[in-house]
């Protein structure tokens, strides 16, 4: 357990890594709000369990559209372009809902969000090679799905909480920042090249 913490905190020393795992840190926190929030928006305003399902669907559609966009965009996109994209469209989406809240608008943002997690996932995977020494690749994955993990355990019923004590607004701004805040992050993440170029540049060079 020490030597894996010492790991860990060794990955995180690489300044451009730290960038992005923060961002995505904080990124995930807006995931894990949404998905808790807009079906117990959906079933309080509904009373419908029809309701929530056509939100799952909404979700499952926009998850398939999400991966249809990053296959041919991650590869050809500059990648700190697409992260802040993606955030971007997603700050924009739950502060509209936060704002005008509505069933309707409930299923677009549904959509919304995972198109954006569809982009953002992908993206950021492929990028820690880039940012990493191989020897450390390991433990920079293992990183950033440990801390999506413990950020679903703790804020999933703290969303929750939100939205039976207060409104279904606070939720919903916390997303909005949330993705505003993994934006201004990643800003400090040095521009790369896309993917594909950055392949063909060490194919040239071997």
């Amino acid at each position: 357990m020490t030597g894996a913490l010492r790991t860990y905190r060794r990955v995180l020393l690489h300044r451009q890594y730290r960038v992005l795992w923060s961002a995505a840190v904080v990124s995930r926190a807006g995931d894990t709000v949404g998905f808790v929030a807009l079906p117990l928006f959906v079933y309080a305003t509904t009373r419908s369990p029809a309701a929530v399902s056509g939100l799952v669907i909404a979700e499952i559609a926009g998850a398939l559209a999400g991966a249809a966009l990053a296959n041919p965009f991650v590869d050809h996109l500059p990648p700190r372009a697409l992260l802040i994209g993606a955030d971007g469209v997603r700050c924009i989406a739950t502060a509209a809902l936060a704002a005008w809240p509505s069933t309707a608008s409930a299923y677009s943002v549904a959509f919304a969000l995972a198109v954006g997690a569809g982009v953002f996932s992908p993206t950021s995977a492929a990028l820690v090679p880039r940012l990493v020494p191989g020897h450390d690749l390991t433990a920079a994955n293992a990183l950033q799905w440990t801390a999506g993990v413990v950020l679903q355990l703790v804020l999933a019923p703290i969303a929750g909480l939100l939205v039976a004590a207060a409104s279904a607004r606070v939720p919903f701004a916390l997303n909005s920042a949330s993705f505003a805040a993994s934006a201004l992050i990643l800003v400090g993440l040095p521009p790369q090249p896309a993917l594909a170029a950055g392949h063909a540049k060490r194919r040239h060079a071997l």
